[in-house]
């Protein structure tokens, strides 16, 4: 956490949050049931809790193009129907501590593209368990 306070990146080498976030999406999705959002319940807290650092930075804070990204995927993760409160609350606390609304941040509509599957390599992190 204090790796972005201090403007050091965290390298997608050593760790993808974004790629994180999809693919407990994804894993989400394959359990289905009640167990659909489980892995979310985990994963978006934690990069939530990353994020947080970015308040302290003079590089990373928002508009930074890496913090606005993970922000649109997290604001799509928000839109979904029917997702637990706890997860909304997670994210619109981040955007205030952040002092970003959700109209300020593009979408791009990373959840909705055909080519996801290929991009985040979806299928074959899904595969190893």
């Amino acid at each position: 956490l204090y790796t972005l306070a201090r403007n050091k990146p965290i390298l997608q080498i050593d760790l993808d949050l974004k790629s994180l976030v999809i693919e407990s999406l994804h894993k989400g999705q394959l359990a289905g049931g009640e167990k659909e959002q489980d892995y979310l319940l985990f994963t978006v807290p934690f990069v939530c809790n990353i994020l947080r650092a970015v308040v302290k930075s003079r590089v990373f804070a928002p508009p930074n193009a890496w913090t606005m990204g993970l922000l649109g995927l997290l604001i799509e993760i928000h839109e979904i129907p029917d997702i637990k409160i706890a997860l909304k609350f997670e994210t619109e606390l981040l955007l205030k501590d952040l002092n970003t609304s959700m109209e300020s941040v593009k979408i791009k509509n990373i959840l909705q593209t055909d080519n996801l599957k290929e991009k985040y390599r979806v299928e074959q992190l899904v595969s190893l368990n």
